[in-house]
């Protein structure tokens, strides 16, 4: 029988060299900002606090949704063709339909 060598699970903090105290914000790739305000707002309930152009890519959104404690979870979205947050069109099977992939579902996490 082999030792196990997985890392253990507990609740203090590793040893590093880098150490966070928290997040300010998570940022995922959304679909188009309709369904993406639809899906956070009306579906999960969480607050819609800010819209903003998504200073990396001018074709997208930066959605700003409150997950209900004051952290924030916010999502890039577009209502252009699928792109990763570079404005480059996602692979594609058909150019008429949806990604082939997700190459990108998180676009940063904000320490």
């Amino acid at each position: 029988m082999s030792e196990d060598t997985s890392p253990a699970i507990t609740a203090e903090p590793p040893e590093s060299l880098f150490h966070t105290t928290g997040t300010d914000h998570i940022t995922l790739v959304g679909s188009d900002e309709k369904d993406t305000t639809e899906f956070y707002r009306d579906v999960l309930r969480m607050a819609l606090v800010l819209r903003q152009p998504n200073l990396d890519n001018p074709d997208a959104t930066h959605l700003f949704f409150d997950s209900g404690d004051g952290r924030i979870v916010t999502l890039s979205s577009t209502t252009a063709s699928p792109t990763d947050w570079h404005g480059r069109r996602l692979l594609t099977e058909d150019p008429e339909g949806p990604p082939a992939s997700a190459s990108q579902p998180l676009l940063h996490v904000h320490v």
